[in-house]
């Protein structure tokens, strides 16, 4: 009996022992799966699953370090931040194993996910096509999201099968077949294995000599962007001299000697011509240039148009600027695009209205002033169903009569019968698809009664905003900034409305629209700033005055005004670095008719800031220095 009791025991013993050798040899596995990845991205978005239709659910930055949990596809599980886990884009992230080995379901043969060891050395590209697609993915099924044509350089970014992951000036992050480029090594020389007859006559990398303008009219400006003033015009076809580049913007030289700035996506950028010998994939019958010229009426562009260069903005990108991102500039002279008019409708705040004419495609249009009338032509444009006469209720403009002519081209002529002597501005919008016209009424009376302001708490709900290194969303900053901001200026007898208060998420037109319908002196939007370099800080704040729009123009001594005013005041209260008032072409300055502002408090994305403003006591005095900088300002106008 006690030697059958101590077989037994010794059994037990036996299969503890082994369950335990077997759950350690589980988490050996388990730990030989993860893998160290590097986040190469500037600043990356985190999703809750392996794709762009997942939600965000943070942000990482270049240079952390992250456990790379497996791989599926083009996406990467990552854990980060203590225990939180997330995906993020391969092309995104540098993984090395420390065992050896690669991360479960990844792509072997390769130290950097997503990208293969074949093609890692390659760091740049240039297109031998004619005029090839760039696509929103790495395959023909994906949408076109622009082109370009042959002989430009693109930046290397990562790879998928057969098709390169590229950018460039003016280029959104995209894809390009790999049979309709040439590959170039680091120094700009072709990879190993290249065709001979492929390579360029000189090292090309980033040596962008000319630049053709393919708009029909292109201004020249005295800066990089729209708000500098015109210094001279070209037309399609011209070739200018590159001298440098400045983001969407290239400094060119005319053949006259005449120097500007003009915006790239009205131009085409060509290096020097490749040898006669050089071979093209274009002729393939994969090729992603499907045999189009740029004058081939089949090759419209993002816009609809032939070959014309229309920025598309990078939604599926999984680069993250965290600082809230003007919407992508309309170019400056349209082609004429044949679509449909979808709608008219109007805002009227006080002595402002807006009238929004949407269409389904962005083309030309006319402007002239009449006789009691406005006329507004779009070419290219029908009628449809909108009706013959639209009633408005602003105090500037009364109605709008629409009528369609025909001609070479369908063309809908837009006629507003105004009252007195408004000032009218139009402002394209929606990539050029929203025409909003602006009128303001000839008014000399000025706002009588209480005080009233608009508070917009930036972000929100499901948009967190920038994120900082150690985790902190903006949202959770904005808001009560912004609640604080209210109560201070409620106790001084200002008649205070909000956006939101709670974590809500809220369009960027929601946030305008109740701007506009409240009938207010003043709207401020609060955020915090970001950037892709953590190292800066300070403080800045926004307005937006172009002289393009005669309406928003005559409100830029306000507009400016009231942004130094908050400058000033977050400056004397915080001792931080002084970024600046700068003018911004933020959805919220540009749709909002009232005197407005938006205020960077602090770079939540700078470590020594974020931990600043994650101290209630340094929220709490952000908010009484915004809320003393628009008393001032209510004061400078006699509102206060």
């Amino acid at each position: 009996m006690l030697k059958k009791y101590g077989n037994n025991r010794i059994r037990l013993v036996a299969m503890v022992v082994l369950v335990a050798f077997f759950l350690s040899f589980l988490v050996m596995v388990d730990a030989a799966w993860g893998a160290t990845g590097t986040i190469t991205g500037s600043v990356v978005n985190i999703r809750s699953g392996p794709g762009t239709s997942y939600t965000k659910v943070g942000a990482i930055t270049k240079g952390a370090q992250v456990e790379v949990v497996k791989q599926t596809g083009e996406w990467c599980q990552i854990r980060y931040g203590g225990n939180k886990t997330g995906w993020v884009a391969a092309s995104y992230i540098s993984v090395k194993s420390g065992s050896g080995q690669t991360p479960s379901g990844s792509n072997t043969g390769s130290k950097t996910t997503g990208v293969t060891a074949s093609r890692a050395e390659v760091v740049a590209v240039q297109v031998t096509g004619a005029f090839v697609n760039l696509r929103q993915g790495p395959g023909t099924s994906y949408p076109v999201v622009a082109k370009v044509n042959k002989g430009a350089i693109l930046t290397v970014v990562g790879t998928s099968g057969e098709w390169y992951r590229v950018t460039g000036p003016g280029v959104p992050s995209s894809y390009i077949a790999s049979w309709l480029v040439q590959p170039l090594g680091s120094a700009g020389t072709p990879s190993a294995g290249a065709k001979t007859g492929d390579s360029p006559t000189a090292p090309q990398t980033a040596q962008l000599q000319k630049a053709v303008v393919t708009g029909q009219t292109a201004n020249l400006r005295s800066g990089p962007g729209t708000t500098y003033s015109k210094v001279g015009q070209v037309s399609k076809g011209d070739t200018l001299s590159l001298v440098k580049s400045s983001g969407d913007w290239h400094l060119v030289r005319t053949a006259g000697g005449t120097e500007g700035w003009v915006a790239g996506w009205l131009v085409a950028v060509q290096n020097p011509k490749p040898d006669s010998g050089s071979s093209s994939a274009s002729g393939s019958s994969a090729s992603e240039s499907q045999g189009v010229s740029p004058s081939s009426p089949g090759s419209s562009g993002p816009s609809g148009s032939s070959g014309t260069e229309v920025p598309v903005p990078s939604r599926g990108s999984e680069r993250y600027e965290p600082q809230p991102e003007p919407e992508p500039p309309v170019p400056e002279a349209l082609p004429v695009v044949e679509g449909e008019l979808t709608g008219i409708s109007e805002i009227v705040a006080d002595n402002m209205q807006v009238v929004t004419v949407g269409m389904s495609s962005a083309t030309a249009y006319e402007t002239k002033s009449e006789s009691g009338h406005f006329v507004l032509t779009l070419k290219g444009i029908r009628k449809s169903s909108v009706g013959d006469v639209v009633g408005l209720n602003g105090r500037g403009a009364s109605q709008v009569q629409v009528e369609e002519k025909t001609g070479e081209y369908p063309v809908t002529v837009l006629t507003f019968a105004i009252i007195g002597n408004p000032v009218i501005g139009v402002t394209p919008s929606q990539g050029g698809k929203e025409l909003k016209v602006f009128i303001k009424a000839d008014l000399s009376a000025r706002r009588t009664g209480q005080a009233r302001v608009v508070l917009d708490p930036g972000h929100g709900g499901k948009d967190p905003g920038a994120i900082g290194p150690a985790g902190i969303q903006e949202k959770d900053i904005n808001l009560p900034i912004t609640m604080e901001v209210g109560r201070i200026l409620s106790l001084d007898g200002v008649d205070v409305v909000y956006t939101r208060t709670a974590d809500v998420y809220l369009s960027l037109a929601e946030r305008s629209q109740i701007a506009n319908s409240a009938d207010a002196d003043v709207f401020v939007s609060i955020h915090c700033n970001g950037s892709t370099n953590p190292d800066k800080q300070g403080i800045s704040t926004y307005y937006y005055a172009p002289v393009e729009n005669e309406v928003l123009y005559s409100q830029e001594g306000s507009r400016r005004m009231l942004a130094s005013c908050i400058q000033k005041a977050l400056l004397g209260e915080l001792g931080r670095t002084d970024m600046g008032v700068r003018q911004g072409n933020f959805a919220v300055l540009r749709d909002t008719v009232i005197p407005c502002a938006l205020v960077e408090t602090l770079f939540i994305t700078n470590p020594e800031e974020e931990m600043l403003l994650a101290q209630t006591t340094i929220q709490m005095r952000a908010a009484a220095a915004i809320a003393r900088g628009i008393k001032d300002y209510l004061a400078s106008i006699g509102r206060m």
